[in-house]
């Protein structure tokens, strides 16, 4: 891995318990996992946007986010980058940075098998 790349520094936020959202229902808390990364995003190319095992597709992705090796990152994962640095959250997770962009974790590679690198098919999350 390049890390002259890894120019975005991102936030990964791992799914918490639910929180009431003060109409009766309630809503997923998010907690932030220490410390933020440095990682490199790139919208997905044609062949990133449906990736196939065996004829079922796995993962649709709108951008690929690159970055170094944890054991804490799963699917249910989701990442926050802003263009400005950290990204601040409330009491929920939930980010506060006005330009936050939340990225879900769709699929995730080892890429080498080696435990060095995270290729993670991620959705944009549109508000």
């Amino acid at each position: 891995m390049n890390v002259g790349s890894l120019v975005h520094l991102v936030t990964i936020q791992t799914p918490g318990g639910t929180v009431s959202d003060g109409d009766g229902g309630s809503t997923q808390a998010w907690i932030t996992l220490t410390p933020d990364e440095w990682a490199s995003i790139t919208p997905a190319t044609a062949r990133d946007q449906q990736r196939k095992l065996a004829g079922a597709i796995t993962a649709v992705a709108t951008h690929v986010i690159r970055l170094h090796y944890r054991d804490d990152i799963t699917i249910h994962c989701r990442v926050l980058h802003s263009r400005y640095g950290h990204v601040t959250t409330d009491a929920q997770g939930n980010p506060t940075t006005a330009d936050a962009r939340v990225f879900n974790v769709a699929g995730q590679q080892n890429v080498d098998e080696d435990d060095t690198e995270w290729l993670l098919d991620c959705t944009e999350v549109l508000t």
